[in-house]
């Protein structure tokens, strides 16, 4: 049974929705994340370096009795003019590993020649329907889904402190970090700045390309990139920006004034890259460089997948995740 509560920290409200966990009832007061010196007064769109040095701090112990990786935590963060229920699809084939693993391998990215994987795993608002076993945090991104619209934008920094300090709250110890497109940013930087949080960190169509950082260019990629995909994705993501707000300029100036590539190298923990073969968003040169950024990192493409790759049909991904996770 999933469990939907909403998370408020300094301001800004996350919708959280959790499967395969114990219900949580009123949450408790969280522990304060660690946060820039200047983390609260950033606006969006701001040009920020990152100045707090994290080089002696103590990084997270991976797991090496495979506990961790026996009973995972998925933490899923969805990327701009999205929500959390992209991740249904996702969730559904971590929880039904035999034909995960069958689709993954096969040429057919749908598993059934028809490609109608993902319409019927996109039609509830809920993450998914089913009974869990795969435990998984899914968030609403302030100001996304339905959760409210903060009074000022977040930077991608504030964003990973909220969602660090959610995570606290639950007690959740070290996890799997998921970030689909701008939520990639917002993982690398959980993963940099609050490491005993993350045991293993998945980016899926991460972005920015520096060579790209510009909102004209990034809307042109998106174009190109839904005008190959099938009209339900396009259904989807057109529902879900609406659902963003009047505000989504001012999200996507502070996505793209995050710097991601300045993080990579704090990673200090196994880091998969996963890019959809015909994504036009996040090249492969670009998604190679974010792979050899990062000191664990690895690249895996997904055949004939776009940059909603999770959207388009989730198996092949999850098969991909949960062989990474497995590797622990």
């Amino acid at each position: 049974m999933n469990d939907i509560t909403p998370f408020t920290y300094a301001g800004a409200t996350l919708i959280v929705e959790t499967t395969g966990m114990p219900a949580t009832g009123t949450l408790g007061t969280e522990e304060r994340p660690t946060e820039l010196p200047n983390s609260q007064g950033v606006l969006a769109g701001t040009r920020h370096t990152p100045t707090v040095n994290i080089g002696g701090r103590d990084a997270p112990t991976v797991g090496t009795d495979g506990g961790a990786a026996t009973s995972p935590i998925y933490v899923l963060i969805h990327g701009i003019g999205m929500g959390r229920t992209i991740f249904a699809g996702l969730i559904e084939r971590l929880n039904d590993p035999g034909s995960t693993d069958e689709r993954t391998s096969s040429g057919d990215p749908d598993g059934t020649g028809k490609g109608t994987g993902s319409d019927e795993r996109t039609r509830s608002d809920d993450v998914t329907r089913s009974s869990s076993s795969v435990k998984t945090i899914a968030f609403d991104l302030p100001g996304y889904g339905e959760a409210p619209e903060p009074t000022r934008t977040l930077t991608v920094e504030r964003t990973a402190d909220l969602v660090a300090a959610c995570l606290r709250s639950r007690d959740t110890g070290p996890t799997v970090i998921v970030g689909h497109s701008m939520g990639t940013q917002v993982a690398v930087e959980i993963a940099a700045r609050h490491p005993a949080l993350v045991e293993r960190l998945v980016l899926i169509a991460p972005t920015v390309n520096p060579r790209e950082r510009s909102a004209a260019r990034q809307m042109l990629r998106l174009a190109q990139d839904l005008f190959v995909e099938s009209p339900r994705v396009i259904y989807v993501g057109a529902r879900e920006y609406l659902r963003a707000g009047p505000h989504l300029r001012r999200k996507f100036r502070a996505m793209l004034a995050h710097r991601p590539e300045e993080s990579y190298p704090r990673v200090g923990v196994p880091a998969l890259v996963l890019r959809g073969e015909n994504d036009f968003v996040c090249s492969r040169e670009w998604c190679r460089f974010v792979a050899a950024s990062l000191p664990d990192g690895r690249l895996a493409e997904v055949p004939g997948h776009g940059h909603e790759t999770m959207i388009r049909d989730a198996a092949p991904a999850a098969g991909l995740i949960r062989a990474f996770v497995a590797e622990g």
